[in-house]
């Protein structure tokens, strides 16, 4: 029996994750593969209730692209996990947690799956098969993934409430 070590194994998963994650991205700001382009993301943001509807359709297309790329290569890692984590939490909440779990009905179990491979590469540090140790860039911790998690949140939480209020002033 072939068996493989667990950093080739996790190296295999986040790469494949990563260039998955990246495809959903292109689909969003290029219209790649059958995807909606960035103007018809920006109005799926809007119907989302989000303000500033361009903002955070470039925000979780950029995300995704750059940060599946970033993931896939092993660039700053804990950082781009802790983004991409951000990104499919207000996927779920925004989008599929009224859905239900399963995917076929527009649900949270893709999402979620993310979300918790990217929970998992963040507090798991630098890969040994990365460009982050390859050019030996400091080796991260669990803290590292936390800070910048905790830190995305609060900019995307200001981010949406301040958008909320200023969307709702303008209608009023």
């Amino acid at each position: 029996m072939v068996a493989i070590d667990s950093d080739l194994a996790l190296t295999v998963i986040r790469i494949a994750v990563g260039v998955i994650v990246a495809g959903h991205g292109a689909q969003k700001l290029f219209g790649w593969w059958g995807g909606q382009g960035l103007e018809r993301w920006s109005v799926a943001v809007a119907s989302m209730g989000f303000a500033q509807p361009r903002l955070f359709a470039l925000l979780a297309a950029f995300t995704e692209f750059f940060g599946g790329l970033m993931l896939a290569v092993g660039v700053l890692t804990p950082l781009v996990c802790a983004a991409l984590a951000v990104d499919m939490i207000v996927a779920i909440s925004k989008v599929h947690w009224s859905k239900g779990f399963w995917v076929t009905k527009g649900g949270s179990e893709y999402a979620l799956s993310l979300l918790i491979a990217f929970v998992v590469f963040g507090f798991h540090g630098s890969p040994r098969y990365s460009f982050d140790e390859f050019f030996g860039i400091a080796p991260y911790s669990a803290v590292t993934f936390l800070g910048a998690f905790i830190a995305c949140g609060v900019i995307t939480w200001l981010a949406m409430v301040t958008g909320a209020e200023r969307g709702a002033r303008r209608v009023a």
